[in-house]
């Protein structure tokens, strides 16, 4: 499968990062988009995805988890 373009995975990241601080809709929304490419991302976007919701996520936590448990 081929990896998604950079551009694409930093548009991932930036919207978790964007949802982590807030008790919405949004972190199910890029949680499901995230896993639905999981094997289109760099190792290296994979490992920042997980640190940053393991360290600024406070809400939404048990949809975070999806993430955070998942295998790199």
């Amino acid at each position: 499968m081929n990896k998604l373009p950079p551009y694409t995975q930093s548009c991932l990241l930036y919207a978790a990062r964007y949802a982590h601080t807030r008790p919405t809709g949004a972190a199910y929304q890029i949680v499901s988009s995230i896993m639905g490419h999981w094997d289109q991302l760099d190792d290296s976007i994979k490992v920042r995805l997980q640190d940053e919701a393991i360290s600024e996520a406070i809400y939404n936590m048990e949809d975070w988890h999806i993430l955070i448990n998942k295998e790199v």
